[in-house]
């Protein structure tokens, strides 16, 4: 099909989308109010431009330029406030020139997720600078009551107490450069949390592939004492068993947490991890936080993170990723950063009810490398907000294709974001 057809349609959708009223989202609720069907809308457009690092090839050197849109319908039906049916589309539309990938790190996937029995998603046509991608990102059956919250299907898991990293997240962790947040990828799952008493409860997850090679079973035991919080941690992933513990606390003005996990693998990762012990991988995470009365309100956080999945030396990345059980691991979110530590910085500030900025630094430990974020948002209305990206990274940049440092191969991009919520 011809993708200005795709392109049409997407625009058609958009200007209905903005025309619409905010009451055209409740489309229907019983006289008792137990019972509603919600339909929610909304659209992203984004627009990229990006200069590579210098390269040694001509053809690969140059601005690379990308248009992304995502529309996402979803519809929501509850029963008697204790069942709810969940249902929610995609529809992505990618248009890029010029032959640099860009920082593909910053925007949703065009290819299925992890823990999926059937994609439900692909490229539906394609052209050599356009994608129009399709997926099912949500279909479950949720039951809850004051004991019990159990959910099957289709459905958003997301572990851990870490703002910018994670450690014990198996499921779909977000990637620390990713900008769109606003929905964790869905996997195919049963989750059952249960309440075991006023300040403790178990959440049991089992997350399913094609095969059980390629599922998971993850376990949380969960309590909290005064302004402490604590999660035990167990999972049983592919080959892979984890064992973990998180917790968070408030001391004075200042918020901490923390999520370590160790897992036994095959031995199949270049790690000497812990005790020595080839065969048991840690990940650790540990992050502090405060929101300082200054002005309206200023929030700074920092948060330090090891992965020994990442790799000693980013030269060794290329013969890394030609491993087929290692770039499986990089496909599944078994790291988020490709080098060993990371220390992040981020501080947030609220101008007013309508303008917002943030600037974040993510600063390599093992070599002189990072990224600089600076953002700028404007909600110029309840339903709609511009939003701002820079990504400067430096760093030694790569050599005939290879890293040379953790962040040196991240390019100068700037992405401008629109986003309408009905």
């Amino acid at each position: 099909m011809n993708p200005c057809v795709h392109i049409r349609s997407f625009l058609v959708i958009l200007i209905m989308t903005l025309s619409s009223t905010a009451d055209a989202r409740d489309l229907w609720t019983s006289d008792a109010a137990d019972s509603s069907l919600k339909f929610n809308t909304s659209l992203t457009g984004m627009g990229l431009v990006s200069a590579p690092p210098q390269h040694p090839l001509p053809e690969e050197r140059g601005i690379t330029g990308s248009l992304f849109g995502d529309m996402r319908l979803e519809a929501i039906y509850r029963i008697n406030k204790e069942i709810q049916l969940d249902v929610a589309y995609d529809n992505r539309l990618t248009w890029s020139s010029g032959t640099s990938s860009g920082i593909t790190a910053a925007l949703p996937s065009n290819s299925s997720g992890p823990y999926r029995i059937r994609p439900l998603s692909g490229v539906v046509a394609q052209s050599r600078d356009f994608v129009d991608y399709n997926e099912l990102d949500r279909a479950s059956f949720n039951f809850q009551t004051k004991t019990i919250n159990l959910t099957i299907g289709r459905q958003a898991v997301g572990w851990g107490r870490g703002t910018i990293f994670s450690a014990i997240d198996i499921f779909a962790p977000f990637t620390p450069l990713e900008i769109n947040r606003e929905w964790r990828r869905g996997v195919d799952a049963a989750r059952a949390d249960i309440k075991i008493s006023n300040t403790a409860s178990i959440d049991m997850v089992t997350a399913w592939g094609p095969s059980l090679d390629q599922s998971a079973l993850g376990i949380r035991l969960r309590g909290y004492s005064g302004p402490i919080d604590a999660e035990l941690v167990f999972a049983k992933r592919a080959t892979d068993y984890m064992y973990g513990v998180t917790s968070s606390a408030a001391i004075g003005d200042f918020e901490m947490h923390g999520e370590f996990a160790a897992f036994q693998t095959p031995g199949d990762v270049p790690s000497p991890g812990l005790f020595g012990n080839p065969s048991l991988v840690p990940k650790a995470v540990l992050g502090i936080s405060n929101n300082f009365n200054i002005g309206t309100g200023l929030k700074v956080l920092m948060e330090y993170h090891y992965s020994g999945f990442g790799a000693s030396d980013p030269k060794l990345l290329p013969s890394l990723l030609a491993t087929l059980s290692y770039s499986k691991r990089i496909q599944r979110g078994d790291t988020q950063i490709l080098g060993r530590q990371v220390l992040a910085g981020q501080a947030a500030y609220t101008f007013n009810e309508r303008w917002n900025g943030s600037f974040e630094v993510l600063q390599s430990l093992t070599d002189s490398s990072g990224v600089l974020l600076p953002s700028l948002s404007w909600d110029f209305s309840e339903r709609m907000s511009l939003q701002g990206v820079l990504f400067y990274g430096y760093g030694k940049a790569p050599e005939m294709g290879v890293p040379q440092s953790q962040f040196g191969s991240v390019p100068l991009t700037f992405i401008l974001k629109m986003s309408f919520y009905d």
